[in-house]
């Protein structure tokens, strides 16, 4: 008996020391109650927050793509959006993924806030502005899809508490220009940043722009942010640090994106993609293989073809206008083994069926210089605020550029934010 009790007290002591040896503090756990320890470990995560602007740039399709210039072609999930079915297995959007980037500028900005960065407040400037603008901007693509949405402005602090009321359109557009407007004021000249692919002072006023133009449109129709849009456009404009002005060039904003060059005096802000899959980086786009001019050459750089012009657009384009024939191809590629580029000329076209059947010609893969070609992705920038020439048209400072997207929408004031859209965020 004395033996099977010393046995017990053994055990119990042996697995006593193993609960000790075993429960010890994680050493290479990161946490948000951890990680921010420092003033140098913010500016590594609103980094970290950018590749949302590709995964939104690279999805989104309850948007733009369901106005009146375009229609599906050969893939069954932008079929999906053309029909306004909304559902987590469509495959067309994913709601929850906006939050999730939400979730990261509001965590970032309570846990800057006992940071004074008091040997470089501007970096801290800097920091909030980026913070403040991406937030915004996440929140215009979620109103734009869904109208008013649950407006969540603090970090979660469990899994218990997260059942918000859904705001009105109002409420968030409101957020939007508040936060926007902040980030105005704190914001660097793109000028001191160089490229395109993080928040400048030029971004956020042409977003500020592109916003008070929604708002004047349908369905808040607050018809004097019109003067907003000015105001926005003109200090745009006038900013003679960032010295923006008009790519001379119509089809060279789209050849530099596929050559992955920046042009930040028109292209403001860009999601950036780079790469062919050869690499250990997954950071390619879509711009070209889905809204390219459909082909199977991979010498070209192969494109799906997943959607048309309509007859309406291509009838808005005037005599004389060459940025039609960029805009809307009249060619066909020709196939393997052609070299890249081989083209089939075609006339112009006439009956009102066929003009329904031509692909957008914007983003030619034609033009990437990185080799191999990748088959189902593209290197190609894709631009997020590229509104200076959308400027240059409202505010009329400079000779017009109108695009006859917008002309065709002119006595429709509702429908014309829309359609500037499709020339400044996606490009298509």
């Amino acid at each position: 008996m004395k033996k099977l009790f010393l046995c017990c007290i053994l055990l119990a002591a042996a697995l006593a020391g193993c609960k000790s040896i075993l429960d010890v503090t994680p050493q290479s756990s990161i946490t948000d109650e951890n990680y921010f320890s420092t003033e140098g470990d913010f500016e590594p995560y609103v980094i970290g927050i950018y590749p949302f602007m590709r995964h939104f740039a690279n999805n989104v399709t309850y948007g733009t793509e369901r106005g009146e210039e375009l229609v599906p072609a050969l893939n069954s999930r932008f079929s999906t959006a053309w029909n306004h079915v909304v559902s987590p297995t469509s495959g067309a959007v994913n709601y929850n993924d906006w939050y999730k980037a939400i979730g990261n500028c509001n965590l970032l900005l309570a846990k800057i806030e006992p940071f004074a960065f008091a040997s470089n407040p501007d970096l801290r400037k800097k920091i909030l502005a980026e913070t403040y603008s991406l937030r915004a901007y996440f929140y215009f693509l979620l109103v734009q899809n869904f109208g008013g949405v649950p407006l969540k402005l603090e970090s979660s602090k469990s899994a218990v508490d997260v059942h918000i009321e859904r705001a009105s359109v109002k409420q968030v557009y409101d957020q939007i220009v508040k936060d926007m407007t902040e980030a105005e004021g704190l914001v660097q000249d793109i000028s001191a940043i160089g490229f395109g692919g993080r928040v400048s002072k030029s971004a956020v006023r042409g977003i500020l722009m592109r916003v008070n133009l929604y708002m004047a449109g349908y369905p808040l129709k607050e018809t004097a942010r019109y003067d907003e849009v000015i105001k926005w456009g003109d200090k745009l404009m006038a900013d003679a640090q960032a010295g923006h002005a008009l790519n001379p060039s119509f089809p060279n904003i789209f050849i530099t994106m596929a050559q992955e060059k920046y042009d930040i005096k028109e292209s403001i802000w860009e999601a950036e993609f780079s790469g062919n899959g050869t690499d250990i980086y997954v950071e390619t786009g879509r711009n070209g293989w889905i809204n390219g001019i459909r082909t199977t050459n991979t010498n070209t750089g192969r494109s799906d073809g997943y959607m048309c012009y309509t007859a309406k657009l291509y009838n808005c384009y005037e005599p004389g206008d060459a940025r039609k024939y960029w805009c809307i191809p009249h060619f066909n590629y020709a196939d393997l083994p052609a070299a890249s580029g081989t083209k089939t000329l075609i006339g112009e076209i006439t009956s009102e069926a066929t003009k329904y059947a031509r692909y957008p010609g914007k983003f030619r893969r034609e033009y990437e210089t990185l080799i191999p070609k990748m088959a189902t992705r593209s290197p190609d920038q894709c631009s997020a605020a590229a509104l200076y020439r959308c400027a240059a048209d409202v505010c009329g400072s400079h000779e017009r550029t109108e695009r006859p997207e917008c002309r065709c929408m002119e006595q429709d004031h509702p429908r014309a934010p829309r359609t500037c859209e499709v020339y400044g965020r996606r490009r298509h």
